[in-house]
Order: structure tokens, then sequence, then C-alpha cells
């Protein structure tokens, strides 16, 4: 009896998962629909009246980060533990601190096991040389400024 309802329960579940893949992918790639940029986006949620022509992009906020000292120290110390192998890595993501926007930027290590964080900045999307840091000793979020001062 146990086995009947085995056989059964395993069948029925063969059956329930079958799709009809004839039908997938059968849209012109014209019709397909593609991701909007950031520009678009930007564009298209943004009052220009209220906008600021020098906000903050993704892109100047890397380029903020990778000129710091403390930044550029990192990227020559995995250019020597690799022997010039890999390169200092960058995570990018967006949050909000209270009501401001701004963009994450994890500086780290992709080893072969696992990403290694090194350093955490906070980038105000409205201007690019607000920089904040996570202090993970103290778990605090220090101000670029007072971040170097206790690196000392």
């Amino acid at each position: 009896m146990l086995k009947n309802l085995i056989t059964l329960f395993t069948v029925s579940v063969f059956f329930s998962c079958q799709k009809d893949h004839t039908t997938i992918n059968k849209r012109k790639p014209d019709t397909l629909k593609s991701y909007p940029t950031e520009k678009q986006i930007t564009k298209k949620y943004t009052d220009p009246k209220k906008s600021d022509p020098y906000r903050c992009t993704i892109d100047n906020a890397l380029q903020t980060i990778i000129k710091l000292p403390e930044v550029q120290k990192e990227s020559a110390f995995v250019d020597s533990i690799s022997a010039g192998k890999k390169a200092l890595s960058f995570m990018l993501d967006s949050l909000d601190m209270g009501s401001k926007p701004f963009y994450m930027v994890k500086t780290g290590f992709n080893g072969e096991m696992r990403w290694e964080t090194y350093t955490t900045f906070y980038i105000d999307k409205n201007n690019c040389k607000t920089i904040f840091v996570d202090e993970v000793v103290s778990g605090d979020i220090l101000s670029l400024e007072d971040w170097r001062k206790s690196q000392k």
C-alpha cells in the first residue's frame, strides 16, 4: 500500500512539473524589453526644477572612492598578495540613511572561496564629497575625517 502511494505521488509530481517549452522565447527580439539605464530613470523620476545638475552619480561616487589614499593602499595590498593577478574589488548598492539617499561602496578582495570586505563607504547621492565610513570595531558610521583620526 505504501509503495503504491509513493509511486502515485512520484508520478503526479513528475507530470505536474512538466511545462510546455514550445511557447517559451517565441517573441521576436525587437519586442523584448531592455532595462532602463540610471540616466533614463533619473530623467523620468526627477523633477527638473528640483534637480541639481552636479548630482553625484554612481560612477562619480566610485571614482571618488578609488582616489582615496586609503583605497590606494588597499589596492596595493591586494596587488602584492596576489602577485599582480588580482585587483581590489568593489560592491555597489544604494540605501537611505535617515531621509538622505546614499551609495554604499564596499572595497574588498574577491577570493576563491569568499568575498572579504576591507572598508564600507557611504557617499551622499547629492554631494560626492560627503563621505562616511563604517567603523567596524565600534559599529559606528563616522565621517571620513573622523574615521581617519580614529585610524591613527
